[in-house]
């Protein structure tokens, strides 16, 4: 699980600080549009992948709740991006470190045993 979550807390923050997602999301969003109604994309898929190997390593130590990885990375990716697609409306909010708390908790909320 800690591996899990750390990797979902860079990244998350990576990608929403990242320049190519800024300058989307400022200068032509209608790009991003078709990878969040129509179909995912290939950095979708390789996060959904990377999550699932995740889950499985943490089901594996007993820290990750029985479930389907394929199903809970299917999940976590659309529960997270949108802190990624909209993380300058959240910024005006909250700061990092405690939007950094909040997403931990979802995570650890949702995949924890028991």
């Amino acid at each position: 699980m800690e591996r899990l979550v750390a990797s979902v807390l860079y990244a998350v923050h990576a990608l929403a600080e990242a320049p190519l997602t800024t300058a989307l999301r400022r200068h032509d969003p209608d790009l991003l549009l078709p990878y969040l109604f129509d179909r995912h994309g290939s950095n979708q898929n390789r996060i959904r992948a990377l999550l699932e190997d995740l889950i499985r390593e943490g089901q594996a130590d007993g820290t990750v709740r029985p479930t389907s990885p394929s199903t809970a990375s299917l999940v976590l990716l659309h529960a997270l991006q949108d802190f990624v697609i909209s993380s300058e409306i959240v910024r005006k909010e909250l700061a990092w470190d405690e939007l950094r708390g909040e997403l931990e908790r979802l995570v650890r909320g949702y995949l924890s045993v028991g």
